[in-house]
Protein backbone atom coordinates (compact mmCIF):
# COMPACT_ATOMS: atom_id res chain seq x y z
CA UNK A 1 0.00 0.00 0.00
CA UNK A 2 1.18 3.82 -0.63
CA UNK A 3 2.49 5.42 2.39
CA UNK A 4 -0.18 7.55 2.41
CA UNK A 5 -2.41 4.53 3.76
CA UNK A 6 -2.97 3.66 7.26
CA UNK A 7 -0.81 1.13 8.22
CA UNK A 8 -3.39 -0.64 10.03
CA UNK A 9 -7.58 -1.02 10.71
CA UNK A 10 -9.11 -1.49 13.81
CA UNK A 11 -12.60 -2.94 13.90
CA UNK A 12 -15.53 -1.01 15.08
CA UNK A 13 -18.50 -2.91 14.12
CA UNK A 14 -19.47 -6.02 16.01
CA UNK A 15 -17.06 -8.46 13.21
CA UNK A 16 -15.15 -7.74 9.99
CA UNK A 17 -15.00 -10.68 7.44
CA UNK A 18 -11.51 -9.42 6.13
CA UNK A 19 -10.25 -10.75 2.92
CA UNK A 20 -6.80 -11.81 2.07
CA UNK A 21 -6.30 -13.51 -1.81
CA UNK A 22 -8.83 -15.99 -1.45
CA UNK A 23 -8.78 -16.68 2.19
CA UNK A 24 -11.12 -15.25 4.77
CA UNK A 25 -11.22 -14.71 8.09
CA UNK A 26 -13.77 -12.92 10.63
CA UNK A 27 -12.25 -10.31 12.66
CA UNK A 28 -13.60 -9.08 16.27
CA UNK A 29 -14.56 -5.50 17.75
CA UNK A 30 -11.13 -4.10 18.42
CA UNK A 31 -9.03 -6.28 16.54
CA UNK A 32 -6.27 -4.91 14.74
CA UNK A 33 -5.87 -5.47 11.02
CA UNK A 34 -2.42 -4.91 9.34
CA UNK A 35 -2.81 -3.15 5.85
CA UNK A 36 -0.99 -6.09 4.18
CA UNK A 37 -3.55 -8.19 5.48
CA UNK A 38 -6.25 -7.07 3.89
CA UNK A 39 -7.72 -6.80 0.06
CA UNK A 40 -7.59 -2.83 -0.64
CA UNK A 41 -11.24 -3.64 -1.90
CA UNK A 42 -12.50 -4.94 0.85
CA UNK A 43 -10.60 -2.22 3.37
CA UNK A 44 -12.81 0.20 1.33
CA UNK A 45 -15.64 -1.75 1.79
CA UNK A 46 -15.86 -2.38 5.61
CA UNK A 47 -14.66 1.32 5.64
CA UNK A 48 -17.54 2.58 3.90
CA UNK A 49 -19.68 0.63 5.73
CA UNK A 50 -18.41 1.39 9.14
CA UNK A 51 -17.17 -2.17 10.49
CA UNK A 52 -13.49 -0.91 10.52
CA UNK A 53 -11.51 2.73 10.80
CA UNK A 54 -8.08 3.35 9.99
CA UNK A 55 -5.59 2.88 12.78
CA UNK A 56 -2.10 3.78 13.09
CA UNK A 57 0.19 1.10 14.18
CA UNK A 58 2.82 3.03 17.19
CA UNK A 59 6.32 3.60 16.00
CA UNK A 60 8.52 0.47 17.10
CA UNK A 61 5.53 -1.30 17.76
CA UNK A 62 5.71 -5.22 17.03
CA UNK A 63 3.68 -6.17 14.25
CA UNK A 64 1.30 -8.62 15.45
CA UNK A 65 1.61 -12.10 15.20
CA UNK A 66 -0.52 -14.64 13.56
CA UNK A 67 -3.07 -16.04 16.03
CA UNK A 68 -1.66 -20.18 14.32
CA UNK A 69 1.35 -20.51 12.79
CA UNK A 70 1.66 -22.89 10.32
CA UNK A 71 2.68 -25.76 12.24
CA UNK A 72 -0.12 -25.71 14.41
CA UNK A 73 -2.09 -25.40 11.16
CA UNK A 74 -0.24 -28.53 9.99
CA UNK A 75 -0.87 -30.21 13.19
CA UNK A 76 -4.75 -29.94 13.23
CA UNK A 77 -4.85 -30.69 9.04
CA UNK A 78 -2.94 -33.72 9.95
CA UNK A 79 -5.54 -34.67 13.33
CA UNK A 80 -8.75 -33.98 11.09
CA UNK A 81 -7.73 -36.26 8.40
CA UNK A 82 -6.28 -38.93 10.49
CA UNK A 83 -9.75 -38.47 12.60
CA UNK A 84 -12.06 -38.56 9.26
CA UNK A 85 -9.63 -42.20 8.24
CA UNK A 86 -10.36 -43.32 11.19
CA UNK A 87 -14.51 -42.82 10.68
CA UNK A 88 -14.49 -43.56 7.49
CA UNK A 89 -12.73 -47.47 8.54
CA UNK A 90 -15.28 -47.66 11.05
CA UNK A 91 -17.92 -46.88 8.72
CA UNK A 92 -16.88 -49.35 5.85
CA UNK A 93 -16.68 -51.71 8.74
CA UNK A 94 -20.08 -51.15 10.48
CA UNK A 95 -21.46 -50.96 6.42
CA UNK A 96 -19.75 -55.00 6.21
CA UNK A 97 -21.10 -55.91 9.77
CA UNK A 98 -24.28 -55.07 8.51
CA UNK A 99 -24.57 -56.47 4.76
CA UNK A 100 -22.85 -59.80 6.69
CA UNK A 101 -26.27 -59.72 9.08
CA UNK A 102 -28.58 -59.08 5.85
CA UNK A 103 -27.10 -62.21 4.02
CA UNK A 104 -27.89 -64.19 7.03
CA UNK A 105 -31.02 -63.08 7.50
CA UNK A 106 -31.82 -63.40 4.13
CA UNK A 107 -30.25 -66.79 4.22
CA UNK A 108 -32.65 -67.56 7.17
CA UNK A 109 -36.09 -66.24 5.42
CA UNK A 110 -35.06 -68.39 2.27
CA UNK A 111 -34.61 -71.73 4.22
CA UNK A 112 -38.08 -70.80 6.39
CA UNK A 113 -39.73 -70.57 2.88
CA UNK A 114 -38.59 -74.10 1.23
CA UNK A 115 -41.30 -75.99 1.29
CA UNK A 116 -40.68 -79.23 3.20
CA UNK A 117 -40.55 -82.45 1.17
CA UNK A 118 -43.98 -84.26 -0.21
CA UNK A 119 -44.45 -87.35 1.41
CA UNK A 120 -45.02 -89.91 -1.50
CA UNK A 121 -48.86 -90.04 -2.07
CA UNK A 122 -50.51 -93.52 -0.73
CA UNK A 123 -50.81 -96.68 -3.96
CA UNK A 124 -54.22 -97.29 -4.37
CA UNK A 125 -54.18 -101.01 -5.50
Amino acid sequence: MAAEEPTAFRVVGPVAVVRSGKAERYVYRNGIIVADDIDEDNAKHLQDVGLIEAFELPEGAPEPEPTFSQEDIDAAVKAATEALTAELEQAKKDAADAAAERDAAKAELDKSKTPAPKAPAPKQS
